[in-house]
């Protein structure tokens, strides 16, 4: 049965004002937009019911466009220092003008080159590491010489306090940023006077080594770097803090896989070879990230992931006894021997020397 427009008209208009009050989420202001001032005044005729239901589907079925939320600048905070470019390029062109003393080069029969990265001002804990896991009483490889180690200190305070044989003195401020200028002044240092071994790079402060058990556990000619290796990580762009690194250093959203800043053994050669990349990038504040992670990625230098030698993560509790330490701290091998080499003081809460003596004499039950 066909219905009229007269009557269509009719029914427009009685089911309209019901479906306005059911559904007032969908009604549409009346503005001029849609009505005339005439109309507007003498109410709503037929032809403007139809207008408005157009509108308000319209309106209903608009795809609204994603709103960019930018974060604000932050404020109330000092912005992190960053790693001086212009000294970095100047240290890659002459690194010896920034050597203020150095000690003698490592023999031709030295296999295994210990660089302990450490404060000028902390010589009373520069005694400690001597007396513990540097001394020669303690350590075979130090004894007989296929070990030398050296400790890579900054500018000191007073230029007449240059005694120290055993330190890499060099001509840069004692600063954080500064630690990744200072580490490839010393590496420069190395692969000048060194062709062949290996290099141990060791954080003094924090951790500590069983050079005789490590230097057994990766070989002389190894050419692989041997570490705790991490997993890709996002940069750290907040400004505020100390490891940032803005978008004009690194512009990649992960960085490569790298090892644990503590401690990594690089071989020489290799280091040589990562190091002929570094006049391509800027010098990032994150030293680990840069010599393991992008350089070696960039110049295809592999890494072996270590983890059960280089325990050098914390766990997320603290142990309270020697026992807990003790399981915590150490890695086993199925025939009850110690596989640890390097451990992180500063994660266990323990003293270095505590920390050397389980390295020593620890046992695995």
């Amino acid at each position: 049965m066909r219905i009229s427009s007269q009557k269509y008209g009719f029914l427009v208009l009685l089911i309209f004002p019901i479906l306005w009050f059911i559904a007032p989420c969908h009604r549409p202001s009346l503005s001029v937009k849609y009505l005339s001032p005439q109309k507007k005044t003498h109410g709503i005729h037929k032809p403007q019911v139809m207008s408005t239901m157009r509108a308000t589907v319209q309106q209903t079925l608009k795809v609204v466009k994603p709103i960019m939320v930018t974060k604000k600048p932050i404020t109330g905070c000092k912005p992190a220092e960053l790693p001086d470019q212009d000294l970095y390029r100047k240290i890659l062109q002459d690194h010896e003008k920034f050597i203020l003393k150095a000690p003698k080069p490592p023999s031709p029969n030295t296999t295994f080159v210990v660089f302990v990265i450490h404060s000028v001002n902390n010589t009373k804990v520069r005694k400690e590491i001597r007396e513990t896991w540097l001394n020669p009483n303690e350590s075979k490889v130090i004894r007989n010489g296929s070990a030398q180690y050296y400790f890579i200190v900054g500018k000191p305070r007073n230029p007449e306090n240059l005694f120290e044989s055993d330190v890499l003195y060099t001509n840069i401020s004692e600063i954080y940023p500064n630690l990744v200028l200072k580490e490839l002044i010393a590496y420069l240092w190395l692969v000048k006077h060194k062709k062949n071994g290996q290099m141990l790079k060791i954080d003094g402060k924090d951790t500590v080594a069983n050079l005789d058990r490590l230097s057994s556990q990766v070989k002389w000619n190894e050419q692989k770097i041997s570490c705790l290796l991490w997993d890709p990580v996002q940069p750290n762009r907040n400004i505020c803090s100390p490891w940032y690194v803005p978008l004009k250093h690194y512009y990649k959203p992960v960085y490569p896989r790298y090892c644990g800043g503590p401690a990594y053994m690089i071989p020489i050669r290799q280091l040589k070879k990562l190091l002929s990349h570094a006049s391509n990038h800027s010098a990032l504040v994150v030293e680990d990230v840069f010599f393991t992670g992008v350089l070696a990625f960039k110049a295809r230098v592999k890494r072996k992931n270590l983890g059960e030698i280089f325990r050098t993560y914390c766990p997320q509790r603290k142990a309270k006894t020697l026992k807990i330490f003790q399981r915590r701290a150490i890695a086993c091998s199925k025939s009850k021997k110690m596989v640890t080499s390097v451990l992180s003081r500063h994660c266990y809460n323990r003293k270095r020397k505590e920390i050397w003596d389980l390295l020593k004499n620890g046992t695995c039950t």
